[in-house]
């Protein structure tokens, strides 16, 4: 007779407490938070119970022990809280309509996330998790296991995890597809078991982790990652990203890591660009395979042998001995700090803002194959240590005529074995000059192709 034939509000409270053997059916007609609904929901010990319709209970839902409800493929719909002493009650799905003060430790049930909750005790969903609302975790665990997915969706879709000691465990795939997440994802520890996706239909910072955020690999098979708008500045990316799944991480875009990045013995990271900042980039077995780690930062500590080219877009002090089995181009300062960078390829400094800093005698940059120098100025700046060439030498002038001056104790060793050159662009004492210059190679002639001022 009419759509809200039932509606309770405020303290009512519906108590279902029948155990004369033969069980009760429990059902509203038009179920909904605007139509039929309990506000508060108890089912008494040794009462069984069977659904004929979707459950909504705008306030607590409690299950005592010794009972049995069978959900027969309906959802339940919960604002305020949900008890089940006797044990998860198997929904089809269950919807999170308000902040509840309690949830049960396990629920064997899609959940959906339609209202700000704060997750009120530790939980696993034996099932997918869909995050349509904001989800803040606190300081709590939610396992999300048996295959089950993890989902945040929706213009209003949102994860918190701002406190360490929050933890979300998810079983499978994860992807991002909701709000901006900048200033949300600051601590506490995301476990990812399979798929990581991060998509910008709703914002292109829809993952974005900072502070003390970390994601971890842990699935134990070949895992992949894809970030829609992957940028370490500005955009999706991760703060502290541990790979420990004994397996391969593909990573089908550009991988952004403002934090660590810990690859541990048995596992291995791979894609075309890893963008780093000033974190730890530790390698235990070698398992990084990139094309390109582009430095947006001056790492902390790096692998001692890395099979990419290295791009340096800030200040590096170098950390420790690496060698590089690929190009460098050096676009900010980089100081070899008494450590040694071999490089098995090709080294550029460019840009204005471009040098090599050298001032110790343990300095060394040993390069196998060509030096360009066309960065800034470098008077004062390269006043001790050694550099070693094996290909060509050049210095241009398209952004400081004193791209390479070289003092002090500074020298440059030409020791390739085969024919070598020496180009400057304009050789003199106050313009682009060696310290001292010596020639090491035994196989072939070393032309100077300009005038060399040393």
């Amino acid at each position: 007779r009419g759509l809200q034939a039932f509606r309770a509000s405020g303290g009512h409270t519906v108590v279902i407490d029948y155990n004369e053997g033969t069980g009760v059916t429990l059902g509203l007609a038009t179920p909904g938070t605007g139509t039929e609904r309990f506000q508060n929901l108890t089912i008494t010990e040794f009462t069984d119970v069977t659904l004929t319709s979707d459950i909504v209970v705008q306030g607590l839902f409690q299950v005592d022990a010794d009972n049995a409800v069978s959900a027969g493929g309906f959802d339940l719909h919960v604002a305020g809280g949900w008890t089940d002493l006797e044990g998860p009650t198997l929904f089809d799905q269950v919807f999170l309509t308000g902040d509840p003060s309690v949830l049960p430790p396990t629920i064997l049930s899609n959940v959906f996330v339609d209202a700000p909750v704060t997750v009120p005790n530790n939980t696993t969903v034996s099932g997918d998790l869909t995050i349509r609302n904001t989800l803040t975790l606190g300081t709590r665990t939610v396992t999300v296991d048996l295959g089950g997915n993890v989902v945040v969706t929706g213009a209003n879709g949102r994860l918190v995890m701002q406190n360490s000691a929050g933890v979300l465990d998810a079983d499978n795939d994860v992807t991002f597809d909701g709000a901006s997440h900048n200033g949300y994802l600051t601590n506490g520890v995301l476990h990812v078991g399979g798929a990581f996706t991060s998509l910008n239909t709703h914002s292109t910072q829809a993952f974005l982790a900072t502070v003390g955020h970390t994601v971890v690999f842990d699935g134990g098979v070949a895992q992949t990652v894809d970030l829609a708008d992957a940028d370490v500045e500005t955009g999706q990316r991760f703060m502290g990203l541990i790979v420990t799944n004994g397996s391969a991480i593909n990573a089908t875009s550009t991988l952004p890591v403002d934090g660590d990045l810990t690859i541990v013995a048995g596992s291995s990271l791979n894609a075309t660009t890893l963008e780093f900042t000033d974190g730890n980039l530790s390698d235990a077995s070698g398992g990084l395979t990139v094309e390109l780690i582009d430095l947006y930062g001056g790492p902390a500590a790096f692998p001692s042998t890395v099979a990419a080219d290295v791009f340096m877009n800030a200040d590096w002090d170098l950390p420790g001995n690496v060698t590089v089995n690929g190009d460098v181009q050096v676009l900010r300062s980089f100081n070899p700090s008494g450590f040694a960078l071999n490089v098995n390829g090709n080294v550029d400094v460019s840009t204005f803002n471009g040098r090599i800093e050298m001032f110790t005698t343990g300095d060394l940059v040993d390069i196998l194959g060509d030096l360009t120098f066309d960065g800034g100025p470098t008077g004062g700046y390269m006043t001790d240590g050694t550099i070693r060439v094996g290909g060509n030498f050049l210095a241009l002038n398209n952004n400081s005529n004193t791209s390479f001056s070289a003092s002090g104790s500074h020298i440059v060793i030409l020791d390739g074995t085969a024919a070598q050159y020496v180009d400057l662009a304009i050789p003199g004492q106050t313009t682009q000059h060696f310290e001292n210059l010596t020639i090491e190679n035994e196989s072939a002639t070393v032309d100077f192709l300009s005038g060399v001022r040393v």
